[in-house]
């Protein structure tokens, strides 16, 4: 009885020693992200290691995207983060397989990058109408590609925006903007051709 007594604490060590070091291990800070393709501009996302030591940074495919490691240290040798861009001479849609191997433990963690053209924005906002001496309010434009899934980030990506009054009677308070608008696939077109503001 003491025997099986000590195999069963053993095997509770050693089983909470495996929880604890999956638990503990490094991990990437988003495994999957969608990108959004333009001619002439570049959208960039920056990849992290969380929990993670030195790392090297490679792609499956450098034709589509380009990875910029940061480093950590002056002498560019720890980095737990890379920035990704866009190439301007990809055809989307395409993928990329980004691969961080720590330089010490011989681990590598995978994230995966879509790219594609931006079918579809939408304007986000918490109130459908903004007045005149109200308290500011943020708005926020997300882009979906042709199946509705929504890009990771716009940075990079600049919007002009212009604020008109559609109030039409003189007791009326000024409307100064309205939100929720969803801007068609033509007017997406423009920004192939028109570029960034």
């Amino acid at each position: 009885m003491n025997m099986a007594h000590l195999q069963k604490t053993v095997g509770v060590l050693i089983t909470l020693y495996f929880v604890i070091t999956i638990c503990d291990s490094a991990k990437i800070n988003t495994p999957r992200v969608l990108l959004p393709w333009f001619e002439n501009l570049n959208v960039n996302f920056t990849f992290e290691i969380i929990e993670g030591g030195c790392y090297t940074w490679s792609l499956s495919r450098d034709d589509i995207i380009d990875i910029e490691p940061l480093y950590d240290d002056t002498w560019g040798h720890c980095s737990r983060a890379a920035r990704v861009s866009v190439s301007k001479i990809s055809v989307p849609p395409g993928l990329v397989i980004i691969l961080a191997e720590d330089v010490n433990t011989g681990e590598i963690l995978r994230g995966d990058v879509d790219i594609d053209k931006i079918n579809s924005l939408k304007i986000l906002s918490t109130t459908k109408s903004l007045y005149l001496e109200e308290a500011p309010e943020a708005f926020e434009v997300v882009a979906y590609d042709d199946t509705g899934n929504k890009f990771t980030t716009l940075e990079g990506v600049n919007f002009t925006w212009t604020i008109e009054n559609v109030g039409n009677n003189q007791d009326q308070e000024p409307l100064v903007a309205k939100s929720n608008a969803t801007i068609s696939p033509k007017a997406v077109s423009g920004l192939w051709s028109a570029g960034p503001s």
